[in-house]
């Protein structure tokens, strides 16, 4: 989506105002783990593809992360959440 707003050739002003808005808050999201698309990387097929079966769990290590299963080869593949997600995790407890 950020791609998205950023190829609008010559915005308006209330095109340039909502970006200013809209693209601080879709950042955010990533960043803590909120807006999770299903859309994770597969080694096996080398791009992102759909996942199913998506958990999410917990390394070893305590770092936050999905798990789940490559719609077209059928692979297992995770990907890491960001350091907010950990961050808020902590706080809760």
């Amino acid at each position: 989506m950020l791609k998205e707003l950023d190829d609008i050739k010559n915005p308006t002003i209330r095109e340039r105002i909502e970006r200013g808005i809209v693209k601080p808050i879709i950042k955010a999201k990533k960043m803590f783990g909120m807006g999770l698309s299903e859309m994770i990387y597969c080694v096996k097929c080398k791009s992102h593809t759909e996942t199913k079966d998506i958990n999410q769990t917990v390394s070893k290590n305590n770092r936050p992360m999905l798990k789940g299963i490559c719609v077209q080869c059928g692979s297992k593949k995770c990907r890491f959440l960001g350091i907010g997600q950990k961050k808020k995790k902590a706080e809760g407890l």
